[in-house]
C-alpha cells in the first residue's frame, strides 16, 4: 500500500478508522479508536502538504482558514503524539464524553474519570479552557468532507 498516495491513504486508513471508531459501540478502546483516526487524519495533511508541494505547517494552517473543524483534529493528534496538549496554538485541552439522554444540555458533561457505565454515553466531546464544547463527530466529519472533494 502506497500510503504516499493521498487516495491510497485516505481510501485505506482514514475511511475504516473513522467507521471502526464510529460504529455504535463504546468501550473503553473507544477513546483509543479516536485517537488513532485523529493521528491518522493529522498524518493525512502532511501528506496532502507534501503531494501539493507545501510546507506541511503552511498547508494544516491553510485547511485551518477553510475548515476551522481541523482545529480539533490537530489538537487531539498533538495531545496524542505529545502527551498533552500544550502546543501554543492549541485551543482545545480536554476530552470528555457527552451522556445521549442530555444530549442537547452541553453543560453535563461528566467528568471521563468519573463515568462508570460506559453503554449510556454515545457522544465524544473536546473542551477549551473556556469550558466551551463541541461534539468530535461533526468536527470530523466536516474535515472529511473538505477532502472528499
Amino acid at each position: 500500500m502506497d500510503l504516499t498516495d493521498p487516495k491510497t491513504y485516505f481510501e485505506n486508513l482514514i475511511i475504516p478508522a473513522y467507521k471502526d471508531w464510529n460504529d455504535g459501540t463504546i468501550s473503553l478502546r473507544t477513546e483509543h479508536k479516536l485517537r488513532a483516526l485523529c493521528i491518522f487524519m493529522d498524518s493525512f495533511a502532511e501528506t496532502m502538504a507534501k503531494t501539493l508541494n507545501q510546507d506541511k505547517k503552511c498547508y494544516k494552517n491553510s485547511l485551518l482558514e477553510s475548515c476551522s473543524a481541523f482545529q480539533i483534529i490537530w489538537d487531539i493528534a498533538e495531545s496524542t503524539k505529545h502527551g498533552s496538549l500544550s502546543r501554543k496554538n492549541a485551543v482545545f485541552k480536554k476530552i470528555s464524553m457527552l451522556n445521549e439522554i442530555n444530549a442537547d444540555t452541553i453543560d453535563e458533561v461528566p467528568n471521563i474519570d468519573e463515568v462508570t457505565e460506559w453503554d449510556s454515553f454515545s457522544y465524544w466531546v473536546i473542551e477549551d479552557d473556556n469550558g466551551n464544547t463541541a461534539r468530535i463527530i461533526e468536527n470530523i466529519d466536516a474535515v472529511i468532507s473538505v477532502w472528499r472533494k
